[in-house]
């Protein structure tokens, strides 16, 4: 989304490690906290996508799972040196003991900290006192709760329940899409965008990402809920932005302006690596994807069946 962002994680030191980090490196991830593990091989998973498009996963951390108490050191100075005003996003697909210090040392910043608990089974609920936004999937929710999420109603009472052990917003994504997002003062039900499913691979962290976004860009609550929701759903067009953007801006701007503000700034954001782009293709100026989403590069398909 335009944004700058850093990955702390583990990979092998083998050739899927490059096939891993090469895409991030191209859209500007710092990796330099990215470390590479002798005699351990880079983290895979397979995933299964039947017709109605609720993917499954099998996952395997390999190398993502080895992490020794010096590299406890090397978290907390990373997000001691990340730039004021960042958000942290974690989860537990690394060693529980090096999650505990990352949500730490992002408190000592007064960094927000969204936290999604997944494996459910390594959550250590002693830390959502530190939590700004709990993310869990209604499986994840089920699990930690001990509440069946078999309605709207059901997603409400476990959100509660998180509250209850200190989370300040807690978030629960419904089977079918949309989500529940609550804290002390609000309660929100943003309902599905209605989209024929596909490909369910990656939505979560497409909604903890958009939530970042708009965590870091001051959003209201229920702004931030409908950006992840959006994010979290893809159709034919999968929420892209496309450069037509412009044509609707003069309305926009006049009646929604906040919409006309983040549109700006995504644009805005994006502009260096446009620039480099048009060089790239041989012209001056800058020139921006036909579609983009939350990396910002080109993400037009060859071919559009609808």
């Amino acid at each position: 989304m335009g944004l700058p962002a850093m990955l702390i994680a583990h990979v092998g030191a083998d050739t899927l490690a490059e096939q891993a980090l090469k895409p991030l490196r191209e859209i500007e991830v710092d990796l330099k906290y990215v470390n590479a593990i002798e005699g351990k091989p880079t983290g895979v998973s397979m995933i299964t996508v039947p017709p109605d498009g609720k993917k499954g996963i099998i996952l395997a951390g390999n190398a993502n799972n080895i992490w020794t108490k010096e590299d406890i050191t090397a978290v907390r100075d990373a997000i001691a040196k990340a730039p004021s005003g960042s958000v942290l996003v974690v989860d537990y697909e690394i060693a529980p003991f090096i999650v505990e210090p990352a949500i730490n040392a992002a408190c000592e910043r007064d960094f927000p900290v969204i936290l999604d608990p997944s494996p459910a089974d390594r959550v250590e609920q002693n830390l959502f006192s530190q939590v700004t936004y709990l993310v869990p999937d209604a499986g994840e929710a089920e699990k930690l709760s001990g509440i069946k999420i078999n309605s709207v109603d059901c997603a409400i009472q476990a959100a509660h329940h998180f509250l209850d052990r200190g989370v300040k917003n807690a978030c629960v994504k419904l089977k079918d899409g949309g989500c529940v997002l609550i804290n002390h003062e609000q309660t929100l039900h943003i309902p599905p965008v209605p989209v024929d499913v596909v490909d369910a691979t990656g939505a979560g962290d497409a909604f903890a990402g958009a939530l970042a976004v708009a965590v870091l860009e001051k959003r209201s609550l229920q702004d931030a809920a409908c950006f992840a929701t959006a994010a979290w759903h893809g159709e034919d067009y999968r929420g892209h932005i496309f450069w037509d953007e412009t044509f609707v801006l003069p309305f926009l701007a006049c009646r929604f302006p906040e919409i006309a503000r983040s549109m700006l700034l995504y644009r805005y954001r994006r502009l260096g690596a446009a620039k480099i782009l048009a060089r790239q293709h041989g012209y001056k100026g800058a020139m921006f994807p036909w579609r983009s989403a939350s990396t910002g590069r080109e993400e037009t398909p060859r071919f559009q069946f609808s």
